[in-house]
């Protein structure tokens, strides 16, 4: 059997993050939701590995589902809620603005045992 490869369905530019560096949501033909960046971490914001970590739990807390940092780039949902591009926008545009890690004042989930390999895995461990 044949594995069928994703495709963008759509893209959604996003503004407030960073100038020359405003990331977009990509929706795919799978389902899935990527948000992606030109570069990351920012170059105005000063971020550390834990640093990077920390965005990839605080957008799965504030998500309320898994978000894979797949990429230095890349944070991929695999199982997107209904209001999960919405939230995303939200956390992104605002996110200047609030910079200070845990602000949003969530933990991040558990890991669902029964989720995919590479899920809950951290940027930092793996490269």
């Amino acid at each position: 059997m044949e594995e069928q490869e994703t495709e963008e369905q759509e893209i959604i530019p996003l503004t407030g993050f960073e100038p020359d560096n405003e990331p977009e949501i990509r929706l795919m033909t799978d389902g899935s939701v990527y948000l992606v960046f030109n570069f990351f971490p920012p170059l105005s914001f000063d971020m550390s590995g834990p640093d990077i970590d920390q965005f990839a739990n605080e957008l799965s807390a504030f998500l309320s589902t898994q978000t894979i940092h797949e990429d230095r780039e890349f944070f991929l949902v695999q199982y997107p809620k209904a209001d999960t591009v919405e939230k995303l926008k939200l956390f992104v545009e605002s996110y200047r603005g609030r910079k200070g890690y845990g602000s949003l004042g969530v933990s991040p989930p558990p890991i669902d045992p029964d989720l995919p390999a590479g899920f809950g895995l951290r940027w930092s461990e793996r490269h």
